[in-house]
């Protein structure tokens, strides 16, 4: 399943973590970019993460002391970019 149970979490740069709750399948290819890296951000759809296996689109996360927010909110507050690294 693409839907973590109870949830995973990550660490951004700055040290806030975020606990992703749902993600879904983009592709099993290997690309340019190291797994925790951000290949592709959209205030509409949210955000791509490279793993060690392929690439994950982030449709539902948790911020540190936040509720749960879309992927497309989280990239409109967050102003997370390609080629950010998640830890």
């Amino acid at each position: 399943g693409m839907n973590p149970k109870p949830g995973a979490y990550t660490v951004l740069k700055d040290g806030n973590a975020i606990k992703i709750w749902k993600t879904g399948f983009i592709n099993d290819e290997s690309s340019i970019y190291e797994p925790g890296q951000v290949v592709e951000s959209s205030p509409k759809t949210g955000f791509i993460v490279q793993t060690g296996q392929g690439q994950i689109l982030l449709t539902e996360v948790q911020p540190a002391g936040r509720g749960r927010m879309s992927g497309a909110e989280f990239v409109r507050g967050y102003k997370i970019a390609p080629g950010s690294r998640l830890e």
